[in-house]
């Protein structure tokens, strides 16, 4: 139902002016990559905020658009960052899960064997 209210909406779009078409088929075709509304948005918001810098129209950006492009850039740039900073900050976290995988897989190969069976 959402989809179908946003597509409703496509029509009022210029797509004659290129600055601000395309950040909007950047929302709507990262909505549907993403399977996330929040992310085609943000994705939308910073491409509307480096296409105006590129042209040199920055002025044309209103600070509040600056903000919510940055704080957007931040949202897409989370994904990928903390990721890195947990296995950095807890790669023993790492090494402790592999011990106790590797645990699990020898106790499973030992509840085979007729010697282990009693004990596992």
């Amino acid at each position: 139902m959402v989809g179908l209210f946003m597509m409703k909406e496509v029509k009022h779009i210029n797509f004659t002016d290129m600055e601000e078409a395309f950040p909007a088929f950047i929302i709507m075709v990262m909505i549907a990559l993403s399977y996330s509304i929040s992310t085609g948005l943000a994705f939308g918001f910073v491409s509307y905020a480096i296409i105006k810098a590129v042209l040199g129209k920055a002025s044309h950006v209103k600070p509040a658009m600056w903000v919510i492009s940055v704080l957007c850039l931040i949202f897409l740039l989370l994904d990928k960052l903390i990721p890195l900073f947990k296995f950095s900050v807890f790669s023993f976290q790492f090494s402790v899960l592999s011990w106790l995988n590797g645990l699990s897989l020898m106790l499973l190969k030992c509840r085979k064997m007729p010697v282990c069976s009693g004990v596992v």
